[in-house]
């Protein structure tokens, strides 16, 4: 399918639609540090030093979180522009879809959230596309291969947890041709290949972050190991933290400070003794020795834990789920040295965008937009209908898609720190993503039942084509 004229003015429009709405886009404390690495130079990999170093360059155009908001509200456009596009002919489809993608409450939230998830949701919008134009295009440019490849490395640098929602689509890609090539890697070998590609982004990551940003090693996943801890501690009624730990934080405190939805309070607290945040490897090692010891000798309490974070997370059971949506920039006091009022670090003053964020979105906290569990019953039943079906590269794309967002929710029941509903867009982008594939699927007959055909040969999917 080939776009029309329109769609780009289209998406043209919307985009400066909503940098005027966003601008100049909100910081969370993440943000912040990120925006201050950036201006600085100086760079720790507790956030993505490959995202607060393209920050620094766009920061010597345009000062502060502006600059990285428009790049990201423009590459995630971009991305949805491509996808409808090539979904599509019908034009009222496409600009229902265009909407949808960009304006559904939750995407639009983190769109407006400048950072690395903001960054994230943008280069996934961008592989959906790529993912839906190879598949129906029945092969792999090389030029599509180049930017996979560039988009497999700005996942894993910006958010390596959330790399394993792209492994079944590579599996899927890697089936295809690549180029003229008449010839294509069977399912082993395209999964071997989908899965090295995923260790190399990360490994190349970590070079990155090393020898070309020189960022200061911080082992960000002591937040979930500390969490874990204090989850099993408050289950079994032992005190189990390492020996650094402040001795006034005793059972009975860390007991009352527990809680599934977040680590925080443990970790976050002015008031009274936290678990530090350690950066010695004499710490970081007996932290890693305490957590092994725990979870091995109480193996049960350990997964009452987890489950009880992932419930949180997907608002299973929660009357009101934690951080369900940011509506105004962190206040940072005097910590953050390098930033001032001209980074646009305030509050941003927006009619239109108070009133959504005062009127509009209290309405839509409550709703199932924002319960992480809507989004899993909508994606598994357009993954049966897909599985049923079988009929061609629609339903092979969906299944993958699919099975990434589930193997990503798999990863966050074990190394979630928190139970974060941003921690979910991937999994709302790929819903949104599949319904829009189903919907549009020209073999939807108005007035005539779907045909639904069962097909149970999985190498058949890569050779039927759409009628």
């Amino acid at each position: 399918m080939k776009s029309s004229r329109a769609l780009p003015l289209t998406g043209a429009i919307l985009l400066i639609l909503l940098a005027a709405l966003l601008y100049p886009g909100m910081l969370n404390m993440d943000s912040a540090a990120m925006l201050e690495q950036a201006k600085t130079g100086s760079y720790n990999d507790w956030h993505s030093p490959a995202v607060s170093m393209f920050w620094g360059l766009l920061d010597h155009i345009w000062s502060g979180p502006p600059s990285l908001l428009i790049f990201g509200l423009g590459l995630f456009v971009a991305g949805a522009c491509w996808f409808v596009g090539n979904v599509t002919d019908n034009k009222a489809g496409r600009l229902a879809a265009l909407l949808l993608l960009c304006l559904w409450p939750p995407i639009l939230n983190d769109l407006a959230l400048v950072g690395k998830d903001q960054a994230f949701i943008a280069c996934l919008m961008a592989a959906i596309a790529l993912i839906w134009r190879a598949k129906s295009d029945g092969r792999l440019p090389p030029a599509l291969l180049g930017l996979l490849a560039l988009l497999i490395f700005a996942a894993c640098a910006i958010r390596p947890d959330s790399a394993i929602a792209l492994t079944p689509s590579l599996i899927l890609l890697y089936r295809l041709p690549l180029g003229n090539r008449s010839k294509s890697f069977g399912w082993m070998a395209a999964g071997g290949v989908a899965m090295l590609s995923v260790v190399i982004g990360l490994g190349l990551t970590v070079l990155f972050n090393r020898l070309v940003a020189r960022a200061y090693v911080t082992f960000p996943l002591q937040t979930t190991l500390v969490h874990d801890l204090a989850g099993i501690s408050a289950r079994t009624d032992l005190y189990l933290m390492p020996p650094y730990v402040d001795p006034a934080l005793d059972l009975s405190m860390l007991k009352g400070r527990y809680t599934p939805v977040s680590g925080d309070p443990v970790l976050f607290d002015m008031h009274n003794p936290i678990v530090k945040i350690v950066a010695a490897q004499a710490d970081v090692r007996a932290l890693e020795s305490t957590w092994f010891s725990a979870v091995t000798r109480h193996p049960w309490a350990y997964l009452q834990h987890r489950a009880a974070t992932l419930i949180a997370l997907l608002g299973i059971d929660e009357p009101q789920p934690y951080q369900l949506y940011q509506p105004n920039t962190d206040e940072f006091g005097a910590h953050w040295h390098h930033l001032s009022a001209a980074d646009h670090i305030k509050n941003p003053h927006n009619a239109v965008l108070n009133f959504y964020r005062g009127a509009i979105m209290p309405a839509l906290l409550n709703t199932p937009a924002f319960r992480g569990f809507s989004y899993d019953i909508v994606l598994l039943g357009l993954m049966l209908a897909a599985l049923i079906r079988r009929r061609g590269p629609r339903d092979a794309v969906i299944l993958a898609l699919g099975l990434g967002a589930l193997l990503h929710q798999a990863a966050l029941l074990m190394v979630s720190p928190a139970a974060l509903f941003r921690y979910l867009y991937p999994s709302v982008l790929i819903t949104l993503a599949t319904l829009i594939l189903t919907l549009s699927d020209p073999r939807n007959v108005p007035g005539q039942p779907p045909r639904l055909r069962l097909r149970f040969s999985l190498p058949n999917i890569s050779r039927r084509k759409e009628n």
